[in-house]
C-alpha cells in the first residue's frame, strides 16, 4: 500500500496488465482503495448504500458521468451530483429510495407534485416521445435520455435521476466525450477508454459539436483533459477497433 498509494490510474492501469505477481498485489490493493461504499459516503449512509446495491442489481441502474469519473482517479471534484441512469419504468422505486434516503425531489413543473410528474411522464413514455421541453436538459442530452428528475439534501448534495428510454447503457456510449464513458454497476467499475483517459489525459468527442456541449467541454478541458482530433483518435489502438464492454481495452474494477 505505501507504494501504491500514491499511484495515478494510468500507473494501476498499467501495473495491473503486468506479471501474475504484481497483478495480485494491485488487485488486493484496489479491492481497499476502490470502496464504492466509501466513496459514494456523503450521498448515502451504510444501510442506504446497501439498499442502493440491491436496487442496482434488480433495476440495472448505472452511475456514470463526473462521479463515475472520480471513482477510477481516487479524487474528488467540488461541487459534484450523482448521477444515477435507470430505464424510465424504475423511476417510482427510485423516487422512493432517494426520499426515504433523505433527499427531496425538486419539481420539474412549479406546484406539479411527483405523482403529477409521473403520470405525464408515463403517458408520453407510452408514446415513446422524447418531451425535450420540461422534462429534459441540454446537460444531460443525449441519445436515449427520457427524463431527468433532481433531488437534493439540506446540506446542498445533489443527485441527478437520468431515466432512459431505453438499456441505461446506451445513453453513455452517446456521451460526448469518451473520458466520461465510465459505469458503475453493482458488481464492476468499467472504464471503456482508460489509456487515453487515466495514461493520457486525452479524450475523443464522440459526435459532432453542439453549442450545449461548450460547457461540458469546457468542464474537463478545465479538470486537465485535452482534446483529440479524429486523424489524433485513430492513432490509439483503443479507438481503432470495434469495441466491446470488458473487452481487452476496458479497465474492469470488481466491486463484490
Amino acid at each position: 500500500d505505501f507504494l501504491l498509494c500514491d499511484s495515478t490510474p494510468g500507473e494501476l492501469f498499467r501495473l495491473s496488465l503486468c506479471a501474475s505477481v504484481v497483478q495480485n498485489a494491485v488487485s488486493r490493493f484496489m479491492k481497499r482503495a476502490y470502496r464504492l461504499e466509501a466513496f459514494l459516503a456523503p450521498f448515502f449512509t451504510a444501510q442506504q448504500y446497501a439498499l442502493f446495491q440491491e436496487l442496482q442489481a434488480v433495476t440495472g441502474l448505472l452511475i456514470s458521468g463526473s462521479v463515475a469519473l472520480q471513482f477510477f482517479m481516487r479524487i474528488w471534484f467540488d461541487n459534484s451530483d450523482l448521477d444515477l441512469y435507470v430505464h424510465h419504468r424504475h423511476i417510482a422505486a427510485m423516487h422512493e429510495f432517494l426520499v426515504g434516503a433523505g433527499y427531496a425531489y425538486l419539481e420539474a413543473v412549479p406546484s406539479e407534485s411527483f405523482p403529477a410528474t409521473k403520470e405525464r411522464l408515463d403517458s408520453v413514455f407510452q408514446l415513446k416521445i422524447v418531451c425535450s421541453s420540461d422534462n429534459t436538459s441540454a446537460k444531460y442530452s443525449g441519445r436515449g435520455v427520457f427524463a431527468v428528475l433532481h433531488y437534493t439534501k439540506a446540506d446542498g448534495t445533489k443527485v441527478d435521476l437520468i431515466t432512459t428510454l431505453y438499456c441505461p447503457f446506451q445513453v453513455i456510449l452517446g456521451f460526448h466525450s469518451t473520458c466520461i464513458m465510465n459505469i458503475i454497476t453493482y458488481a464492476h467499475a468499467v472504464s471503456l477508454y482508460p489509456h487515453a483517459t487515466f495514461l493520457e489525459g486525452v479524450s475523443y468527442q464522440n459526435k459532432a459539436v453542439k453549442h450545449s456541449d461548450d460547457a461540458a467541454f469546457k468542464k474537463y478541458t478545465d479538470r486537465g483533459f485535452s482534446y483529440l482530433t479524429r486523424d489524433e483518435a485513430l492513432t490509439r489502438t483503443e479507438f481503432r477497433f470495434q469495441r466491446r464492454v470488458g473487452d481487452r481495452f476496458s479497465w474492469i474494477i470488481p466491486l463484490r
